[in-house]
């Protein structure tokens, strides 16, 4: 099934919710089984999730396990929600909210649960979060410019992808496909790391 019917299965109609929270599908899940899909994928595999990319962000990831555990020990005598503590309601609402109006496409103009509505005032307060983490990324690349410094192989995810944007080639990522990958890449490590947990 998966070597001969691959690009059938592959390309799935994206629900409402899943095409605004995904920048008009622009990510890795829900695009088409197409050129553009397999460029992301490229960089996706080649670029950050290569070993001397996860060598290289090792101290990160560290720093933000020990930020977790301090988190932790600070709230010692009282409940702990491990859904709090890795943002996963947050995920729960992009991943688990049926819509009638994916099942019914003549009702979707009505907006009868509010689902376009609420997706777009997530969409807003996600991508808020993602342009400030690109903007910091962005202003820390031009001071370590300024001051020469190299840091070879230590690169986070947002560095790697805009370094890729700025080569502008063929197969550079656009900006707003950088906010669906590094969304679709948060939601998917902080709900699998949240299931494990739990």
């Amino acid at each position: 099934m998966f070597r001969d019917q691959d690009e059938n299965f592959s390309n799935q109609n994206a629900g409402i919710a899943t095409s605004i929270i995904s920048y008009g599908v622009q990510d890795i899940v829900w695009s088409d089984y197409n050129s553009t899909w397999r460029n992301l994928r490229k960089i996706l595999v080649q670029e950050i999730l290569n070993n001397k990319s996860l060598q290289g962000t090792s101290s990160f990831q560290r720093d933000e396990v020990r930020k977790t555990i301090k988190n932790v020990f600070t709230k010692i005598g009282t409940n702990i929600s491990i859904d709090e503590l890795s943002f996963s309601a947050e995920s729960n609402v992009l991943t688990n909210m049926p819509n009638v109006s994916d099942f019914i496409p003549s009702l979707a103009w009505l907006d009868l649960q509010s689902v376009t509505w609420d997706m777009k005032m997530e969409l807003q307060r996600m991508d808020q979060i993602i342009t400030m983490i690109i903007n910091n990324q962005i202003e820390s690349n031009s001071r370590r410019s300024k001051d020469a410094v190299q840091h070879e192989g230590k690169k986070d995810l947002s560095e790697v992808l805009l370094e890729l944007n700025d080569q502008k080639t063929a197969t550079s990522p656009s900006m707003t496909q950088i906010k669906a990958l590094i969304m679709e890449i948060m939601v998917a490590g902080i709900d699998s790391s949240t299931t494990l947990l739990e």
